[in-house]
């Protein structure tokens, strides 16, 4: 994900293939997306609720691996969770939870 991403996890609600996942350790103050591009249908609902603009999908990728693991990505980053959490989201990427 981009420095755009504020980690508000609208992307992992929207995703119906579970290509997308957000974890949040409230002890480390952090949260850790997942994107697991073998699972990925390429409907385009994460990139329509990010508020940040932070995903884009293009005609532009390449999936050839020779290991499977390769589709897989993570990343742990340093967020206020509690502003996340409070942030207020464009009323259309507003969800009851998931």
């Amino acid at each position: 994900m981009p420095s755009q991403c504020i980690a508000c996890g609208a992307c992992a609600c929207a995703c119906p293939a579970n290509a997308l996942t957000i974890q949040t350790d409230d002890q480390q103050n952090s949260r850790t997306w997942q994107l697991y591009l073998g699972r990925c249908i390429y409907c385009g609902r994460c990139e329509e609720v990010c508020p940040t603009r932070a995903i884009q999908l293009t005609n532009n990728f390449e999936l050839t691996v020779t290991n499977k693991a390769d589709l897989y990505t993570a990343r742990r980053s340093i967020y206020n969770v509690a502003a996340v959490r409070n942030a207020r989201l464009p009323a259309k990427n507003r969800r009851t939870g998931c």
